[in-house]
């Protein structure tokens, strides 16, 4: 049985990931909203389909079906930027006051 090359199922680094989902979604996307995205869904926690760490240097990687996954949601359902926004902000003024 042949690895699965994570280079392969996870290529896009969290800056790179911006330029496929703005070619989908026929416009460009702020780094900050592709955060807040990327937070609010929670995929950074640990590895799945849409995400890994790749080890040495610690570099969130990306799938294609993150990318897909993201437009779904941007293009389904008109206020999911606006909470992702909102529930990131809370929470980054959370962690400020710690």
């Amino acid at each position: 049985e042949n690895p699965i090359d994570p280079e392969r199922t996870h290529p896009w680094r969290t800056t790179q990931v911006r330029q496929p989902v703005a070619e989908k979604l026929g416009k460009r996307s702020s780094s900050y909203d592709l955060r807040c995205a990327l937070w609010t869904d929670g995929w950074r926690r640990s590895h799945t389909a849409f995400h890994r760490l790749q080890q040495n240097p610690n570099t969130p990687k990306f799938s294609d079906a993150a990318v897909d996954e993201i437009v779904s949601k941007v293009t389904s359902d008109a206020d999911y930027m606006e909470r992702a926004r909102s529930s990131y902000a809370h929470d980054q003024k959370k962690r400020r006051r710690r």
